[in-house]
């Protein structure tokens, strides 16, 4: 009777556990005090009318009789675990069950046994998935620097800028990462077209995406700079070269255009003249250096220091047309010699520099 009774009552494998919020390891003191509160909380004196707190009394009545009861919770938990019941000598009186449940056929598959075939199932076409997505992405990746490598050849070899920013266009279709392809398509906008505007966009890329990743980050920096003075964002342009300078501090080009925009730009004396007496150490007869550097002083009005400079520039080049401009103002501010400082300006003026003849019109008659 007692196997009987729990396979015809059990087939529809009721979770008691569940209905009395118990994990299936619930000691039996565990499941009397789960009963004790849920019959408290859903008894018909308490929930008058409410028929849902009646069905549920009656699901926790059910629960409780069949988990109190140590060997019908034992059948109880080999069926919920197996699917079938196990072997008995069959009931004294009532219906005899069939013999099939007690040979240990299956009355239900066990639902947690089928679920984890569907998580394997998932798991196993979500790999599927991941793979041929990280294979179509390496694919286009390693198809993008090919690209890119004929662009290079396009550009630099071919002299056809038009043609490599079009393969650098496909190429970031491919690979929206790839650092170097937004660095070339910058570099021609700016050297080929003078496109500062669309340049930097390609720039301001290549320094986002080769950032921590490409090694030719420095090179980035200092071309973005360079973009960047050209739309005369000077702060922002002088932040980038002294990021490139962190890479290349040995660079010449750099420490001059560093120095030129603190002293033109900026009017930033100290590290113009930092960056000035950089070049003039490695190289101490670099003429822009030297001159650069005599500018600065005249700005600060240290002309007698100033002196030395112009002096070693005049010697490096003559002929230049800003060095008879900037001895003027030195014959003016240090000599005090008006009359030479004119001079001077008149053939700085014929030389080209617009800037002698505002002077001529300020001090000469």
């Amino acid at each position: 009777m007692q196997v009987y009774f729990l396979v015809q009552n059990y087939l529809s494998l009721n979770d008691y556990y569940s209905i009395l919020s118990l994990s299936r390891g619930a000691s039996s003191e565990e499941i009397r005090r789960a009963y004790k509160r849920l019959a408290l909380q859903f008894h018909p004196d308490k929930n008058l009318g409410d028929i849902h707190a009646e069905e549920r009394f009656k699901q926790v009545n059910e629960a409780y009789q069949i988990l109190s009861d140590p060997n019908k919770k034992a059948q109880y938990d080999y069926l919920l675990t197996y699917g079938y019941a196990q072997n008995s000598t069959g009931p004294a009186n009532g219906p005899t069950p069939k013999k099939s449940y007690y040979q240990g056929q299956k009355v239900r598959p066990e639902p947690r046994k089928l679920n984890f075939l569907y998580v394997y199932i998932f798991l196993g076409f979500a790999l599927f998935v991941f793979i041929g997505f990280y294979f179509f992405s390496f694919m286009e990746k390693k198809a993008a620097k090919s690209i890119y490598a004929d662009a290079e050849k396009l550009y630099n070899l071919e002299k056809n800028p038009r043609a490599a920013l079009e393969y650098l266009e496909l190429a970031l279709e491919k690979d929206a990462s790839l650092a170097p392809a937004y660095f070339l398509a910058g570099k021609i906008l700016f050297v080929e077209a003078a496109d500062y505007q669309n340049s930097l966009y390609y720039f301001d890329n290549a320094v986002i995406e080769g950032n921590g990743v490409s090694d030719s980050i420095g090179v980035y920096y200092y071309w973005r700079g360079k973009n960047k003075l050209k739309l005369e964002d000077y702060v922002s342009g002088v932040n980038d070269l002294e990021a490139a300078f962190a890479y290349f501090p040995e660079n010449i080009d750099l420490m001059l255009l560093l120095a030129d925009a603190y002293l033109y730009k900026l009017s930033d004396f100290d590290k113009a003249i930092f960056y000035y007496d950089e070049v003039l150490i490695k190289q101490p007869q670099n003429y822009d250096a030297l001159l650069g550097k005599a500018v600065t002083l005249q700005k600060e009005t240290e002309y007698k220091e100033a002196e030395k400079y112009l002096e070693n520039a005049w010697v490096l080049r003559p002929e230049a047309a800003e060095l008879y401009y900037y001895q003027a103002i030195q014959a003016l501010n240090f000599r005090k010699d008006t009359v030479a400082a004119c001079q001077l300006w008149q053939k700085a003026s014929e030389k080209g520099v617009k800037e002698a003849s505002l002077q001529i019109e300020k001090y000469c008659d």
